[in-house]
């Protein structure tokens, strides 16, 4: 397989393994030449002649160096943060559905957004086994929310964990994802109009969930808390420095990310105004977000008091050991999104 440009001889996996995340499919990964993993494969093939060149050259990967790197002014950043700012337009709530499940049940709701006189589908999760009112997750999900086409499909293995803990779990369906495809099929940056008209719309999706979720009698909003996974784990750099009703956050397999977009969107020019209790969550041989690159920029980077950012790293690539996962976010939330044990 091909070798990245990075100098440390990492060569792409492609294709990934039948029970890797549904982003291995077509999003780039690579590991070190002689790394094993039982997901790996191999391939064996005898050349009959020599390939052409261009199939054995290097691929490159855009990277940024953000140790030279500086964010906007605060002159600026006002600027960029009016482009945030919406109407507070009655939403027109309209339950849609309902699913039952043994630990949770699904409220799907239709809301005004906050432009172009779109509606969006929020999908609320509630606990079976507690008591409201239940303090509040907004959950962010990774860019296969793009490829799934329904929230039928929707993995709720990464919630339900939550749920579990007497916790509410609400699901915007963001510009782009499930059944409001835009032609948008991945969340990578990009300098392109683009991407930063969907960066903003993804954050007023956001605002305006929760907004809505102020409206519910039997959510507990105060110390609302973020949980982010790989593309959300990005925009947790972001939003909460533009939504201050965020108290907290745990950001899984994320990162600055190495591509540009415009200073709009841009994730540098947001994260030390960002001053929320954070845990990051990563892999120590993530190819998206490298820890020297780009995972330790962005948590250095954070606004955050040094006693309220952890930063966790665990072997692997673009993910997190499950159980390492809900033990260290439910601690976190414990920790700042306290539940009593009457509700859980």
């Amino acid at each position: 397989m091909a070798t990245t440009d990075s100098g440390d001889g990492r060569r792409y996996l492609l294709g990934g393994a039948w029970n890797e995340p549904a982003w291995a499919f077509n999003d780039p990964d690579a590991r070190p030449t002689f790394a094993r993993e039982r997901t790996f494969g191999f391939r064996c093939v005898k050349y009959p002649a020599p390939p052409p060149a261009p199939l054995l050259a290097t691929l490159p990967w855009l990277t940024r160096d953000y140790r030279r790197e500086r964010p906007a002014s605060d002159a600026l950043f006002a600027v960029y943060r009016r482009l945030y700012a919406y109407d507070r337009l009655p939403l027109d709530p309209k339950p849609l559905a309902a699913a039952e499940h043994d630990a949770w049940r699904r409220e799907t709701v239709s809301i005004a957004t906050a432009y172009g006189g779109e509606r969006m589908h929020v999908f609320l999760f509630l606990p079976a086994r507690a008591a409201p009112p239940f303090e509040t997750v907004v959950f962010f999900p990774g860019s296969n929310a793009f490829r799934t086409p329904s929230v039928d499909d929707f993995p709720t293995v990464n919630i339900e964990f939550l749920l579990k803990s007497g916790r509410a779990v609400a699901l915007p369906e963001y510009k782009g994802t499930f059944s409001r495809t835009t032609g948008l099929t991945d969340s990578t940056s990009s300098p392109s109009v683009t991407y930063r008209d969907h960066g903003i719309a993804w954050v007023k999706d956001f605002s305006r969930t929760v907004d809505y979720l102020e409206t519910r009698q039997d959510l507990s909003v105060n110390r609302l808390a973020m949980l982010g996974i790989s593309w959300g784990a990005r925009m947790g750099s972001i939003i909460p420095a533009l939504d201050d009703r965020v108290k907290s956050q745990v950001l899984v397999a994320g990162g600055f990310s190495m591509q540009r977009p415009m200073p709009e969107v841009d994730q540098l020019n947001f994260a030390g105004r960002m001053k929320i209790p954070t845990l990051m969550l990563n892999g120590r041989y993530d190819f998206f977000f490298p820890v020297d690159s780009s995972q330790v920029p962005m948590f250095e980077a954070f606004g955050t008091p040094a006693n309220q950012k952890l930063h966790l790293l665990y072997d692997g690539g673009h993910g997190v050991p499950r159980l390492e996962l809900i033990k260290e976010t439910l601690n976190w939330l414990d920790r700042f999104q306290p539940v009593t044990p009457s509700k859980r």
